[in-house]
């Protein structure tokens, strides 16, 4: 690796493979041999690797992983510009989430935080921040906040999970009240029966946390949302309420 990043001798990179069958495996999704080039030459000519401040050449494996986000990224940035979806609809399905839903939150992430407008990624108005991103995913979003450390697919995919929850709470709830059945308070609790006590207690205090009116309204949401946040919210405690008569916590 170290005579290709000081030469820039350009070739195949059949060492690379490792990344194709990792992506394959996990998703059931084909990466073409220029997927896997193609990052590797921009990651190398752009000096992305050296940007850090440890001011180190990075480790194989690092380099590996490093590739694998790339290429996993660019590929869903290229679908949804280009609304083909293949590795997208293989992610949305592995995460349980609505493909609108994923492509709300890929977004959301990649857009430059100046022009960010969350109202309108909420309403579906996606043009604007589509045609102003560039073709290659930002590279910079691929580290750490302090720039020594470079992020891991697992963890971009953690970051998106945020998104996911954020735009998954803008659905109502289904009908629940005090005589509904545990099957709805389950469900809006997202646990299933079998949870033990004490998860289903660190659940119910998560998803306070993440839907209470006032957290959600400081991420910048309109307040037309308020009247649907609070209810949510308070099919919450209702469903929380059935649950813990129905098991006698």
């Amino acid at each position: 690796m170290l005579q290709i990043y000081e030469n820039r001798q350009w070739g195949t990179f059949e060492s690379l493979q490792s990344v194709k069958q990792k992506i394959k495996k996990i998703y059931q999704h084909d990466v073409t041999q220029n997927d896997i080039d193609e990052a590797a030459k921009i990651l190398i000519s752009t000096n992305f690797l050296e940007s850090r401040k440890s001011k180190q050449l990075i480790k194989y494996s690092e380099f590996l992983n490093l590739i694998e986000s790339f290429v996993f990224m660019n590929t869903l940035l290229k679908e949804i510009k280009n609304k083909n979806y293949s590795l997208v609809t293989k992610f949305a399905k592995l995460r349980k989430i609505a493909i609108e839903t994923l492509v709300k939150s890929f977004i959301l992430s990649v857009s430059p935080k100046s022009d960010l407008d969350i109202n309108k990624i909420i309403e579906g108005k996606l043009e604007s921040y589509l045609n102003s991103l560039p073709d290659y995913y930002p590279l910079t979003l691929l580290k750490t906040a302090d720039d020594k450390f470079f992020l891991s697919r697992s963890e971009i995919i953690d970051i998106l999970a945020r998104d996911f929850n954020l735009f998954q709470m803008l659905n109502a709830f289904p009908p629940i009240d005090h005589k509904s059945n545990t099957k709805v308070a389950y469900e809006i609790l997202e646990i299933e029966v079998k949870t033990k006590d004490e998860d289903i207690k660190k659940q119910y205090r998560k998803i306070v946390k993440e839907r209470h009116p006032d957290v959600m309204s400081a991420k910048g949401i309109d307040d037309k949302y308020t009247a649907l946040i609070t209810e949510n919210f308070a099919k919450i405690q209702i469903a929380y309420d059935i649950i813990k008569k129905d098991r006698n916590l």
